[in-house]
């Protein structure tokens, strides 16, 4: 994942201590929403995510690359708490290559390569991607299309993360951007808010020219952080996820790049001409 620049932004108001979600002191439309994980997720969420990421590792593979790959993609600038070695990739590979046995589309199982890929970008070439993992991955694309839209949108972006020279090779046009909003309305009226903010999150990355056709209502922002504190010292491996969920969906730009790696271009929030002062708590580091 490219990591963006901080130098030219201005600090950071730290939440003060219970403070984990944002209550929006920013005046946004009820179709713009701001997320930063850096100032919006405490240092004591933090150290409580990484304890929980010390539990898992060596013995929950699929929750400690999931967790590791969402906290990078939230705190790049704080990657050297993962302590990632070539120890953590031999196993996650190993791990991989067990998850995938059996399986007639080895990489699309789940987003596991994709996590690892993201944990190590220069690394992807270990993962033994090969041009039958190319047919593989369209025939299920093509198998999945107008069938399960959740399903093809996982696969898609697994695809143009390990063979972006091959992105002309699968067809995402108007089918299938209104198949996936078509998928992403049903998940709305259903109150399947985990599926909603995921497919919502694929949908940002796949068509990142087309994210203003999407909207998002205050009510629905507040119900995928109300999903989010749900998951806060219960359950860390959702709580990581949702919120990477936020944070993509929250930025300005989210894409696969033509070598195949997530940039995120994140947003900045808009504020009233003259916004109601912050408590003294809130503004020191």
């Amino acid at each position: 994942m490219r990591i963006p620049s901080r130098s030219s932004e201005a600090p950071r108001p730290r939440p003060s201590t219970g403070a984990e979600i944002l209550k929006q002191t920013e005046q946004v439309s009820d179709n713009d929403f701001y997320f930063d994980p850096e100032r919006d997720i405490s240092s004591e969420t933090r150290k409580e995510m990484l304890k929980h990421l010390e539990e898992c590792r060596g013995e929950r593979i699929i929750d400690d690359i999931v967790l590791q790959a969402s906290y990078s993609i939230l705190f790049p600038w704080h990657r050297g708490e993962l302590n990632l070695d070539e120890t953590e990739f031999g196993a996650f590979r190993c791990g991989l290559e067990k998850w995938r046995k059996g399986d007639a589309l080895r990489f699309s199982k789940s987003d596991l390569a994709n996590e690892i890929v993201i944990l190590f970008p220069h690394r992807r070439g270990e993962l033994y991607l090969d041009e039958g993992e190319v047919k593989k991955m369209k025939d299920e694309l093509n198998s999945c299309r107008y069938k399960n839209w959740h399903r093809f949108s996982v696969v898609a972006i697994d695809f143009l993360t390990f063979f972006p020279d091959c992105r002309d090779e699968i067809k995402l046009g108007e089918e299938e951007f209104k198949g996936i909003i078509a998928n992403l309305e049903e998940y709305r009226n259903a109150n399947k808010w985990f599926d909603f903010c995921f497919l919502a999150m694929r949908l940002r990355i796949l068509f990142p020219d087309r994210s203003g056709e999407f909207q998002f209502k205050r009510t629905e922002v507040n119900r995928i952080k109300d999903l989010l504190e749900s998951y806060r010292g219960k359950k860390w491996v959702e709580f990581a996820m949702v919120a990477k969920n936020l944070y993509i969906l929250s930025s300005q730009r989210a894409e696969i790049d033509a070598s195949g790696q997530l940039v995120i271009t994140p947003r900045k929030p808009k504020i009233m001409a003259e916004p109601a002062p912050l408590p003294e708590r809130s503004k020191a580091y």
